[in-house]
């Protein structure tokens, strides 16, 4: 079974609970900053959140 975590918890800098949530064994995660607002995600931001990802939870 597939177990993720959601981000939306996270305030400010995600590399602290990034951290946490990998060293907890979550290998999958689901990106939800800004759920419920207007936010509008940059090629830049996709690419910062992709680079986190891979840091923190490499494909298998």
């Amino acid at each position: 079974m597939i177990i993720a975590v959601n981000t939306d918890c996270v305030k400010l800098d995600p590399v602290p609970a990034l951290e946490r949530i990998a060293a907890a064994g979550f290998r999958h995660l689901i990106w939800c900053w800004h759920w419920n607002d207007n936010y509008l995600y940059t090629p830049e931001a996709f690419e910062r959140c992709s680079a986190f990802a891979a840091n923190y939870f490499p494909a298998e």
